[in-house]
């Protein structure tokens, strides 16, 4: 009953919340090793004439400048995508303030047919080692609070939890934002 009253006063006063867990992967980090059986490429113009399917046609607006994409193949098919932004490309959701040397994995999606095969956090490995060693320092993915694949996709490729973010909007117009652990 007290949960319920709680529910409907929050409704009320916000008009919508974002809670968000963000995770990072630096040089610092432990090298890591990808699991054999999956190849993985790097989303340039050759890749793109090779490949097809709905997966990549799904999300190919993630790519362009300032944009870096990644793919798991499988028997000749794109099983697994993610695509990094950085710069003024990632400025557009701007939801973490990045320096120059830092980019952020804004979408990652594995073919439903393949998940539960360890495919999204070997992309993830190879992604952000990619990034690493291609003049960043460190990535980030925000993840929703209550994700738990991604979240344990992400810790099995080696990502550290760093703080989560909540953004409340109110009714009213007001916004506010706060991170836990406090800065």
């Amino acid at each position: 009953m007290l949960k319920t009253l709680m529910k409907s006063l929050l409704n009320f006063v916000f008009s919508s919340y974002d809670i968000f867990q963000i995770f990072s992967l630096n040089k610092k980090s432990p090298k890591l090793t990808l699991t054999d059986g999956f190849e993985f490429i790097e989303l340039n113009a050759t890749a793109l004439a090779q490949y097809s399917g709905a997966l990549l046609d799904k999300n190919k607006s993630y790519l362009g400048t300032e944009s870096k994409g990644f793919a798991c193949i499988h028997e000749q098919q794109i099983v697994g995508l993610c695509f990094f932004w950085s710069g003024q490309r990632y400025q557009k959701r701007n939801f973490i303030k990045l320096a120059p040397d830092q980019a952020k994995l804004v979408q990652i999606e594995t073919l439903e047919s393949m998940r539960g095969q360890g495919i999204a956090p070997n992309l993830i490995k190879y992604a952000a080692a990619n990034m690493l060693n291609h003049n960043f320092n460190t990535v980030y993915a925000r993840i929703w609070h209550s994700n738990t694949s991604s979240i344990k996709s992400f810790t099995k490729a080696g990502w550290q939890y760093e703080r989560t973010i909540i953004a409340l909007k109110m009714r009213l117009g007001l916004q506010c934002k706060f991170t836990w652990p406090f800065n």
